[in-house]
């Protein structure tokens, strides 16, 4: 006796119905991990490839700088060499018309104080602009870098750990200190520029009323042409002692903004080899110390020609009426 056809229909129900939602939610699941991986992973090269931008940007940056700066100090060095020689010759060619001495002398330290005084504020505003545009440019590639950071941890779904907060805020830090080192330096390069202004001026003065008393009554009163004389290089003598003291101050708070800024570096470095986020420390390491490297060198370079400046001129001045 034959079977009924029901029997033989079951399984073919159970393939055709269960079998195939089964297999579809597997194709289904699979795909949508597939996709979030394959996300991720873009993610990340984007990361990468807006962080190399940000630093050769970085590098670039710098690079045009410190070519200005070396531009810079070579022609200021290269003014006072030419200045330097223009009145050493001057006053020996001159030294045997005693009665034209003291007007050719009076009229080459009013144009050696004129140079002095161009080179100088070039100089200090060369540094503030160079200043400026080094901490701007740390702070939009050090926000930059955050925030990608922040986004691409948002989209592949990671919760903000308590690695996060520190890493914000050690970047804070860093950014308040940048800020910090640079109103320092612009203030006090401003009040470096109005202290040699004015000691110029003084200098000028000095020079312009002792010339004009010995020439008009050189022999009568030679005694106090001296006493004249004498006080003006104890006043640049006075001047270069001031000028200095300012000028290691300055380097003295840069050195102590650098140590801070060097142990923000390497709290960093910690918290971010720990956190295995090698393209945040490679960042914020590459940023910082090319930003110390350029102050360094730029108010290194600056107290130095200042300094230099000043000394050339009082001692032309000491020479000249000695």
């Amino acid at each position: 006796m034959a079977r009924p056809s029901g029997i033989r229909r079951v399984p073919v129900f159970k393939k055709s119905g269960i079998g195939r939602v089964s297999c579809s939610s597997s194709s289904s699941s699979s795909s949508s991990s597939s996709s979030s991986s394959s996300s991720s992973s873009s993610s990340s090269i984007l990361v990468v490839v807006v962080v190399v931008v940000v630093v050769v940007v970085v590098v670039v940056v710098v690079v045009l700088v410190i070519v200005v700066i070396v531009v810079v100090v070579v022609v200021a060095a290269v003014v006072l060499v030419v200045v330097v020689v223009v009145v050493v010759v001057v006053v020996v060619v001159v030294a045997a018309a005693a009665a034209a001495v003291v007007v050719v002398v009076v009229v080459v330290v009013v144009v050696v104080v004129v140079v002095v005084v161009v080179v100088v504020v070039v100089v200090e505003v060369v540094v503030i602009v160079v200043v400026v545009v080094v901490v701007v440019v740390v702070v939009v590639v050090v926000v930059v870098v955050v925030v990608v950071v922040v986004v691409v941890k948002v989209v592949a779904v990671v919760v903000v750990e308590v690695a996060v907060v520190v890493e914000v805020l050690v970047v804070v830090v860093v950014v308040v200190l940048l800020v910090v080192l640079v109103v320092v330096v612009v203030v006090v390069e401003v009040v470096v520029v109005v202290v040699i202004v004015v000691v110029v001026v003084v200098v000028v003065v000095v020079v312009v009323v002792v010339g004009s008393s010995s020439s008009s009554s050189r022999r009568s009163s030679s005694s106090s042409s001296s006493s004249s004389s004498s006080s003006s290089s104890s006043s640049s003598s006075r001047s270069i002692i001031v000028v200095v003291e300012v000028e290691v101050v300055i380097v003295v708070v840069v050195v102590a903004v650098v140590v801070v800024l060097v142990v923000a570096v390497v709290v960093v470095v910690v918290k971010v080899v720990v956190a295995a986020e090698v393209v945040v420390v490679v960042v914020v390491v590459v940023v910082v110390v090319v930003v110390v490297v350029v102050v360094v060198v730029v108010v290194v370079v600056e107290e130095v020609v200042v300094v230099v400046v000043v000394v050339v001129v009082v001692v032309v001045v000491v020479v000249a009426f000695s």
